[in-house]
């Protein structure tokens, strides 16, 4: 079945994507298993782990049970 949501590269030969139309709890595991993902490293704001359960919400999806193998909080100015 084909997702219900678009991908798009701003540059073609890189591996980064933007997805839109869909929500992570479907675009998440469809990437994991397009990219063939072994582990992940959730990196989250300090806003969004303090005001919601989305971490909790993403750390629980069954794609990331065996591979989710940490969590940062807290991201530092970058640009």
């Amino acid at each position: 079945m084909a997702p219900s949501y678009t991908e798009a590269r701003q540059i073609p030969e890189r591996s980064e994507t933007v997805t839109f139309g869909g929500s992570y709890q479907q675009v998440l595991p469809d990437q994991l298993k397009k990219f063939n993902v072994s582990r992940v490293f959730l990196v989250v704001s300090k806003s969004l782990a303090s005001s919601t359960n989305e971490v909790d919400i993403i750390s629980s999806l069954p794609a990331l049970k065996d591979k989710l193998v940490g969590t940062k909080i807290g991201v530092g100015p970058h640009g």
